[in-house]
């Protein structure tokens, strides 16, 4: 079941409403449905990360309200518990979930028409259509996520076709009506991408000044070792490029480049293996930070190219909604779509393995 079969929907609702119509060959609409099967778990992974990024955001917000006094770990009165357990955050993340689960369902009802499902095996697929609207309107009326919330007055009416629906040109006709709705959740997810994005590019860029701030750190803390020592004129021009070197991956951020390292002079200390260990583990904790430095710039690159082929794939079942709802009298190439869609989901899965390296070697 996937939320991007919507293409294979429409091909069923073209074989039964519509008398002539060419009928898709049962080997191409399998290869359509693997193709949203492989879509679908693409977007599942673009889900999970969208949830890791409202989480931190959450904790990096509570972070900076901190209280001027720790509070308790606990409520202390019952009023507070409950206070507590009312106030929790709506699951934002299965209110996205639900809103696929639906579309899912709703083809999956489709798919068992145009198939020639008996009437009770339809049913039992509309059974389940309604059971997903039902959690999805519960969860997403305290969620707050624009488009998506507005969906949820006027489902109703789909509900009341699906539940009155006895035969099965009665499961066709509520079934049709459905088809904005299919359209707006799509919409709305669509617009929801830049959301996902703000949340993980805010994260990011907090990660990205603190690294350039610990890399001016520890090239200030470098050159005050050297200027506290009596370096040879040969190790502090290595040195001075070394630390250049190693600063030049945030050139763009750090104004003070190229950074001048100067020796004490002969008057100073004598540069003793101390003083050169401690100057090598602050050019090893550089090049530590120089390489977050440029992992965060790639993990922003992969987020950027991820949410793109999400909402190309998103863009993509929708495009493909209303041409084939115009194709009805030839058939349509699902093999060709299908092959656009593969390459998409492979694409999104590379940038989602990209993210996730990155993020694991902060």
């Amino acid at each position: 079941m996937q939320p991007f079969q919507l293409v294979q929907a429409i091909v069923a609702t073209a074989v039964l409403c519509v008398s002539g119509c060419a009928q898709i060959p049962v080997a191409q609409l399998g290869q359509y449905r693997q193709a949203f099967s492989q879509a679908q778990e693409a977007s599942e992974k673009v889900l999970l990360d969208y949830d890791q990024a409202l989480k931190d955001a959450r904790t990096f917000l509570r972070s900076r309200q901190a209280p001027a006094l720790p509070a308790a770990p606990y409520p202390l009165t019952w009023n507070e518990a409950l206070n507590s357990l009312e106030a929790r955050v709506p699951d934002d993340i299965e209110a996205r979930r639900l809103a696929l689960k639906v579309v899912a369902d709703y083809n999956e009802v489709l798919t068992q028409l145009a198939e020639g499902k008996t009437v009770d095996e339809v049913k039992a697929g509309a059974s389940g259509l309604v059971s997903s609207i039902d959690k999805f309107v519960s969860v997403t009326k305290g969620a707050g996520i624009p488009g998506l919330s507005a969906i949820t007055s006027i489902i109703s009416t789909f509900v009341e076709y699906l539940e009155k629906a006895r035969l099965r040109e009665e499961f066709v006709q509520a079934i049709e009506k459905g088809s904005p709705i299919v359209e707006k959740i799509i919409d709305a997810l669509i617009a929801d991408i830049g959301t996902h994005y703000d949340a993980r590019a805010t994260l990011l860029n907090r990660e990205r000044l603190r690294t350039v701030a610990a890399m001016r750190t520890v090239s200030e803390t470098t050159a005050r070792i050297a200027a506290q020592h009596n370096i040879p004129a040969a190790d502090l021009d290595k040195l001075q490029k070394e630390v250049n070197d190693k600063l030049a991956v945030a050139r763009s951020e750090i104004q003070t480049l190229p950074v001048k390292i100067t020796g004490g002079g002969a008057t100073s200390l004598e540069y003793s293996p101390v003083a050169k260990a401690q100057v090598e583990d602050e050019q090893r904790e550089l090049a530590r930070l120089g390489g977050l430095y440029v992992e965060n710039l790639n993990a922003m690159k992969s987020l950027t190219s991820m949410l793109d082929q999400y909402r190309r794939l998103l863009q993509k079942t929708q495009s493909s909604l209303r041409a084939l709802a115009k194709a009805l009298k030839e058939p349509a190439d699902v093999a060709t779509s299908a092959d656009e869609l593969l390459g998409i989901a492979f694409s999104l899965r590379r940038d989602l393995e990209d993210l996730r390296t990155a993020r694991a070697n902060r």
